[in-house]
């Protein structure tokens, strides 16, 4: 069997713009830290749990880290639902999206999951937005595991076993990194700007600019798998 496994922001969805504005916000609002980098990659790890607990540490060591994390998430999610609900400022799916799920399930021997470094609540919202039925496909986020290498594993766990490959598509190059250090494949998604530069520089050699032919997907599903292989 063949594990297809997604992120979810810039990957699935065009949210990351969403994902600086609201992070930051209650970022500021919880802990009272101005100005946080939404450079991700400047972490140590690239969740919405590893990142808040990192700047928890450098600025609220003293206080109860598991409520002022119970806190930013509550906070975050609750502008993620207002900023979803207005119209004018919706997210939107990347081509190709759903369908492609849908198609990748229906294969013979494939399965398909969603690893995520975000919120589950979060990712619900999102998912919703650009029409992904996360019911039917397994979810795993940060609410699994603080790393994301552990989140694609908690994915992999969940579809089960008899997997004889594995390929993550994300936007990140933290995406590539944890793919890496697993040992599976990895397709780079490019449908922002700027990502395809930065997935290039990070040594990602298969890149998609979004999901929109199903045999471009599944090729470089293959070559990915080939590069891990290898």
């Amino acid at each position: 069997m063949h594990a297809y496994i997604f992120d979810i922001d810039g990957t699935l969805a065009r949210s990351n713009d969403l994902d600086e504005r609201l992070f930051a916000r209650a970022i500021e609002e919880v802990l009272g830290v101005k100005g946080i980098s939404t450079d991700w990659a400047s972490y140590s790890e690239t969740t919405d749990e590893a990142i808040t607990r990192e700047l928890i540490d450098m600025h609220r060591a003293s206080k109860d880290a598991d409520a002022l994390v119970a806190s930013t998430r509550s906070r975050f999610i609750e502008m993620v639902r207002a900023d979803l609900a207005d119209l004018q400022r919706t997210i939107t799916p990347v081509a190709g999206v759903p369908q492609v799920l849908d198609l990748l399930a229906d294969r013979e021997g494939a399965s398909v999951a969603m690893a995520t470094g975000g919120w589950p609540e979060s990712a619900k919202l999102k998912l919703e937005t650009v029409g992904v039925d996360y019911n039917r496909h397994h979810l795993s986020t940060c609410a699994d595991h603080p790393h994301r290498y552990a989140i694609i594993q908690h994915a992999l766990a969940r579809i089960g076993r008899g997997i004889d490959g594995a390929v993550y598509f994300g936007d990140g190059i933290w995406d590539a990194r944890a793919s890496r250090r697993l040992g599976i494949g990895f397709v780079g998604i490019a449908a922002e700007p700027g990502k395809r530069e930065r997935l290039e520089a990070e040594g990602v050699t298969v890149i998609l600019d979004g999901f929109g032919d199903i045999g471009e997907v599944v090729d470089a599903a293959e070559r990915a798998l080939s590069i891990a292989s290898a």
